[in-house]
């Protein structure tokens, strides 16, 4: 009988114990997984205008490393999310950092990314689910700049002619 109360009163406390015990520093320690990874995109530069495709990269750091990066970009016009072909960031555990090229051109000549407006979001998942994302807007420009020249110009004053290549 005094055995049995024994151990109905140890039952009765261990999960008190166990709850006690579960949190980072004592108990499971380290193998749970508690703090969110971070990510910081390092280029492009804030305000960028950027011009064909280009390789978005940053840092990443997670006590536990990470499961994937994904990559969103919305038009900040429209306000909604621009389908890339690849949304998925390769990262390196050896120095937490990680890349992806961005506005492929297409066999028809064609960027994926029109000109434009664009926010540009990259998003660390962990082994725990946690998730953190960083930002940056930038500019789309891949129109070429256009010169037009129409014909030589002739300017016409007294005792002046005109050359063979014009003149002003």
């Amino acid at each position: 009988v005094k055995i049995l109360k024994s151990v109905v009163v140890a039952a009765a406390f261990l999960p008190f114990v166990t709850i006690l015990s579960c949190g980072e520093d004592s108990g499971l320690g380290a193998s749970v997984d508690v703090n969110p990874p971070t990510i910081e995109i390092k280029y492009p530069p804030l305000a960028a205008n950027i011009r064909d495709s280009f390789t978005l990269y940053g840092t990443w750091d997670d006590d536990k490393g990470i499961s994937k990066i994904e990559i969103s970009v919305i038009d900040t016009l429209t306000k909604e999310e621009v389908e890339i072909s690849n949304n998925l960031a390769t990262f390196n555990n050896q120095n937490n950092t990680w890349s992806i090229t961005v506005n492929a051109k297409s066999e028809d000549g064609k960027y994926e990314l029109a000109d434009g407006s664009y926010q540009i979001a990259a998003t660390a998942y962990d082994g725990a689910g946690h998730a953190t994302s960083d930002s940056r807007t930038f500019d789309i420009d891949n129109t070429p700049p256009v010169f037009v020249i129409s014909k030589p110009g002739v300017v016409k004053s007294s005792g002046k002619s005109g050359s063979k290549y014009g003149s002003t």
